[in-house]
């Protein structure tokens, strides 16, 4: 488990290519999202997007789910109508050169509700938030207290829910990001060659 955790520059760049792709995707989702559209048409333009890009098969099922189970995770996608309003969850990843990619996002077709509009934005910026705690160093813990403080900040705190987890060659991988964790993040050198010394980045 280690051993996978830890990835080496070219691993990271891999990685980051994959990730692109997985944006494209949904960015490619967002733009044909609208009322009157199905949630099965917006699996199919991500699916089209990401194979055309050179992902070779989603990691796990799709889920895209819209309206009244927005707010339920891992759902597949069905032929529901979406309507304006609607809170729209995402949630897929990628196979690519044998590395998979993990990410879900959260959209509202057209204008939401003030209540919609607070949690999906809420959600945004406890992410944001999340990322810019990363680094060396810092136990993961305080990754989840960050989060956390978003949440309370906007009066969601009995809404709050963080978990994460690293990827790879396969789908969960350390690091895990759980309430309580106290791992601590870090770089890991490694000697490869008498040369040279590749910094390879647990994060």
């Amino acid at each position: 488990n280690e051993a996978m955790t830890i990835k080496s520059p070219a691993e990271v760049e891999l990685l980051r290519r994959a990730n692109t792709v997985s944006e494209q995707a949904y960015a490619a989702i967002r733009a044909e999202m609208k009322a009157g559209v199905t949630e099965m048409h917006l699996a199919g333009v991500a699916f089209e997007v990401a194979m055309g890009s050179g992902a070779e098969n989603l990691s796990f099922p799709m889920a895209l789910v819209g309206g009244p189970r927005g707010g339920l995770k891992h759902v597949l996608p069905t032929d529901y109508v979406l309507r304006e309003g609607d809170m729209v969850f995402m949630d897929f990843g990628l196979v690519f050169d044998g590395y998979v990619t993990d990410n879900a996002k959260t959209a509202v077709v057209g204008r939401g509700s003030q209540e919609i509009v607070h949690y999906v934005r809420t959600a945004d910026e406890m992410t944001k938030a999340s990322v810019a705690a990363i680094r060396p160093g810092i136990a993961q813990s305080l990754i989840d207290d960050v989060a956390f403080e978003v949440a309370c900040e906007a009066g969601l705190s009995e809404d709050y829910y963080f978990r994460a987890h690293g990827v790879g060659t396969t789908l969960f991988q350390f690091p895990r990001f759980f309430p309580g964790d106290g791992t601590t993040l870090r770089i890991v050198e490694v000697t490869g060659t008498e040369s040279e010394i590749d910094t390879f980045v647990s994060l």
